[in-house]
């Protein structure tokens, strides 16, 4: 058996076995000590101190910071405290118990400055108490670091601090963090301005959840349905003291705390909030909001499509099937899959459906060619409307398809070889026994009726099959395909394209041939007109 586990077996002491005064269950020496460690930020230890003068009744608060002397004076109107050995108690305080069980202060803002600083100074009821900060390596002996100096007191709190020379305190960002609380601080003798915390522009939801304002914008269903997702996207002012998540859209959904304990921020530093019920009570309440307020927009008569579209997405994301059958309107998203056209910009439509009128139409198009399918082609001339999450929709909505036929009757095939080795197939298209002007295919199959039809279906291809992200630049790789696409239908044509042609004759004739609009044949010479005018070349 290895040493570890030597003991498994042994009996285990009872408490009352190890000492009169039972079991210790903290190493103080070893906690005082590692204290400094615990502590990342030096520039929340302001707004540490700042919501310690607010629990205490203060209407002003005055700070000072000298980066030169690295000192810090901090005075406060607040009740003051009588007791200074509080102020050296970890995990404890003289609150009253109202801020207690709606704060829950975790008793760990003054331990943060001792972390932080040399000496302290501190004046209040009590008088002064001044703290040589090295106790926290010597708690032992702790007395011995602490001056009672039993002067007039003062109503509220001075404090003075001799930081450490490795401490640097950004005013700038000091600043922000302040402009919350509900008390004046001045800041190096200029006035910290007061802003609203739930300011955001446009929400979506505006209320009260247990007397604690909040304001949310998000459309995003994860941050109503999901605790994971609202925790990373929630901001929390507590009391005054900011909680913002690292999320790029931090400031879409926040609330204000004033009242009662409606969340839980993890202690010690409350740079977070817990994952709990109360977390899940209020993702409830503002999902329930978030369903009345989509249900009410949807039958809003002036709201533009684009609106309604995003009420209709948020509520097919967070809604039950009961609640979206209530709603009086809809919008669906509608595609055509064949229409490659564009890159960027999928071409995706969206169609308002009323509840009193359920039906929507999707129109696509039945192919009779072997190799093909309308499930992996793209197409100009065809038409082709597909509706694009049916799944989360009201149950009233119903979708019903209109197919039409599509038939070839050949008049060429050939086949090229190159890059891509394509067949290409010219041929009569008819829509429903009727002649039209088209052109699909897929990356080695491409069917036509025109040539005309045949160009346009060039970008669509290569869009859909040969572009890639991670390759060389949209208009490289352009290049690149066009080049090989239009000899392929040069080949199939029997003669040269256009830029080709031009290339070609350019070489022969020694010149760059760029610029080149015109070319005239006259006996024994060529006239080459272009922009700056028209030169004259002579034939052998």
């Amino acid at each position: 058996m290895s040493k570890r586990n030597s003991n498994v077996n042994k009996p285990t002491k009872k408490a009352a076995d190890l000492g009169p005064e039972g079991v210790s269950l903290i190493n103080e020496k070893r906690l005082f000590s590692l204290l400094p460690y615990f502590f990342s930020n030096p520039q929340k230890l302001i707004p540490e101190l700042v919501q310690n003068a607010q629990r205490a009744g203060a209407t002003k608060m005055s700070i000072k910071y000298d980066e030169k002397k690295s000192t810090l004076t901090v005075k406060d109107n607040g009740a003051g405290c009588k007791d200074w050995k509080s102020l050296i108690v970890l995990a404890d305080s003289d609150w009253e118990r109202e801020e207690i069980e709606d704060e829950n202060p975790a008793g760990w803002g003054l331990y943060f400055l001792y972390s932080l600083a040399s000496s302290v100074e501190i004046t209040s009821l009590f008088g002064t108490v001044v703290m040589d900060c090295a106790f926290l390596k010597d708690v032992e002996h702790v007395k011995d670091h602490i001056t009672v100096l039993r002067g007039k007191g003062r109503r509220g709190l001075e404090l003075k601090a001799h930081l450490l020379p490795d401490v640097q305190l950004d005013s700038s960002a000091v600043k922000q963090d302040l402009a919350y609380f509900p008390l004046q601080v001045t800041l190096n003798g200029k006035k910290v301005k007061r802003e609203k915390f739930c300011k955001g522009s446009s929400p979506l939801l505006k209320g009260k959840y247990q007397g604690n304002r909040y304001s949310i914008s998000s459309r995003d269903p994860g941050f109503y349905t999901d605790d994971n997702d609202f925790q990373r996207q929630l901001s929390v002012c507590w009391y005054g003291y900011p909680i913002k998540p690292n999320h790029p859209y931090y400031d879409q959904a926040c609330i204000d705390v004033r009242n009662g304990s409606p969340l839980t921020p993890v202690l010690p530093y409350r740079e977070s909030v817990k994952l709990d019920e109360k977390l899940t009570r209020l993702r409830e309440h503002l999902r329930e909001h978030a369903i009345k307020t989509c249900l009410g927009g949807l039958g809003d008569r002036t709201l533009e499509t684009r609106e309604l579209r995003e009420l209709s997405k948020l509520l097919a994301g967070i809604a039950p099937q009961e609640a979206l059958d209530r709603a009086e309107r809809f919008v669906v998203d509608t595609e055509n899959p064949l229409d490659q056209e564009d890159y960027w910009d999928p071409g995706i439509e969206s169609m308002v459906v009323e509840k009193k009128s359920p039906a929507v139409i999707e129109i696509l198009p039945d192919i009779d060619f072997p190799g093909l399918d309308a499930d992996d082609m793209v197409a100009v001339g065809l038409d082709c409307m597909l509706v694009m999450g049916k799944s989360s929709v009201p149950g009233w909505l119903k979708v019903q398809q209109r197919p039409y036929r599509i038939e070839t009757v050949p008049v060429m095939e050939k086949k090229v070889d190159g890059w891509i080795d394509r067949r290409f197939v010219q041929a009569k298209i008819l829509r429903d026994g009727k002649e039209i002007e088209a052109a699909f295919g897929n990356e080695d199959t491409i069917v036509f009726s025109t040539y005309s039809a045949l160009y346009d279906l060039e970008r669509h291809i290569f869009n859909r099959w040969f572009y890639y992200d991670d390759g060389d630049t949209y208009d490289t790789q352009w290049y690149e395909f066009e080049r090989t696409f239009d000899r392929q239908i040069h080949d199939i044509r029997g003669f040269l394209p256009r830029a080709e042609t031009i290339s070609s004759l350019g070489e022969v004739l020694g010149k760059d041939l760029q610029g080149v609009t015109a070319i005239h044949i006259r006996k024994d010479k060529l006239e080459l007109v272009g922009s700056k005018g028209t030169e004259v070349v002579e034939l052998g």
